[in-house]
């Protein structure tokens, strides 16, 4: 444990008006590539798991999918390392990069590991997404979303729709045959494009049959307008589908999604939302990365898991999710589940 009292001087921003968070990465991890996954060598880990990126957030973050909590930024990364607080990694960074914060005393020569040429780290942004749809769908487009209980009053109410023409980045996208979809997030104006039927993507794939495409933010919840304290239990499930038909069989509009099974996904305000209810569920898959992703939330968060029983991954057709159970099973089997559960 580093002694003495620290000075105002010593803060985040006047750390990075020094070093950049590549800086600190590099130091405290060793080499990288940048939204590439490597070896946490915190960890004792063989496989690459650690991403430090800038997929998130215009600056450096990281996150680990063998454990979560490995994430945050730079100066969260230092204080999981040595299991401080905030101040005190501060205090170790100022130390080990001869900052002089502390002491006054600023040390010329950086540290030996740190001579490389920090990259340019590029941003990518968002494409342009702009869709031109049509006023109704299609009997084959609306026979799919029976599928899952789903009628043309639950498809307006979501703004989702087929569209006529797709542009992106303002070049008109073939539309092809597939059936394709289009959700309209009207409170920030964004667009998810979904091919439900799409093949497996490569990285020869044309853009007319990606089965996603999105200019979403990766932290945006979706109805997130339905979790408020006069509800009797709230849902987090992690697409819109699972939360459509989540609705049908539950009754219920307290219930929000999330972009990704990823604790990046959520933000510490829409946690405070969740948390101010009683009694909340995380529904996720019932595969490795949705029982990582629940785990997570139950452990740390209260709440509590009810995914789809294990039985149906092992079966053909494998169901990982609700939407799943409700287009092989019916929305019956949805149903029936949450009343063993008693939660209906």
């Amino acid at each position: 444990m580093i002694k003495g009292k620290v000075k105002q001087t010593l803060t985040k921003e006047a750390i990075l008006e020094r070093i950049s968070t590549y800086d600190i990465y590099r130091f405290y991890q060793g080499p990288f590539i940048i939204n590439r996954p490597c070896v946490n060598r915190h960890r004792g880990e063989k496989d690459p798991s650690l991403i430090i990126g800038n997929k998130v957030s215009n600056d450096l973050t990281h996150k680990d999918f063998g454990d979560y909590s490995w994430r945050g930024d730079a100066f969260a990364f230092v204080k999981k390392i040595h299991n401080c607080d905030f101040q005190t990694a501060l205090r170790i960074i100022d130390r080990d990069f001869g900052l002089g914060l502390c002491s006054g005393v600023k040390t010329n020569k950086k540290p030996e590991v740190i001579v490389w040429k920090e990259p340019n780290i590029e941003i990518k942004r968002p494409p342009l997404i702009q869709v031109v749809y049509y006023s109704k769908m299609s009997k084959r487009a609306l026979d799919y979303w029976a599928k899952f209980g789903q009628g043309e009053d639950d498809l307006k109410r979501e703004k989702i729709y087929q569209p006529k023409e797709i542009w992106r980045n303002r070049k008109r996208i073939p539309m092809g045959d597939l059936l394709t979809f289009a959700y309209h997030y009207e409170d920030i104006d964004k667009w998810k494009i979904y091919r439900p039927f799409a093949p497996k993507k490569t990285e020869t794939t044309s853009i007319n049959q990606w089965k996603w495409d999105s200019n979403v933010p990766f932290d945006y919840v979706d109805n997130l307008q339905g979790i408020h304290p006069s509800c009797d239990r709230v849902y987090m499930t992690k697409s819109k589908k699972d939360r459509m038909v989540l609705m049908t069989a539950l009754q219920t509009n307290c219930i929000a999604d999330v972009q990704a099974e990823d604790p990046a996904c959520i933000s510490s305000e829409v946690l405070d939302l969740y948390v101010a209810v009683e009694n909340r569920y995380i529904i996720s898959d019932n595969d490795k990365k949705g029982k990582e992703f629940s785990w997570w939330l139950t452990k740390h968060h209260g709440f509590k898991h009810v995914n789809v029983p294990d039985k149906y991954l092992s079966e053909e057709p494998k169901c990982t999710d609700f939407a799943d159970l409700c287009y092989h099973h019916g929305i019956e089997a949805v149903i029936n589940h949450f009343k063993r559960k008693k939660l209906i």
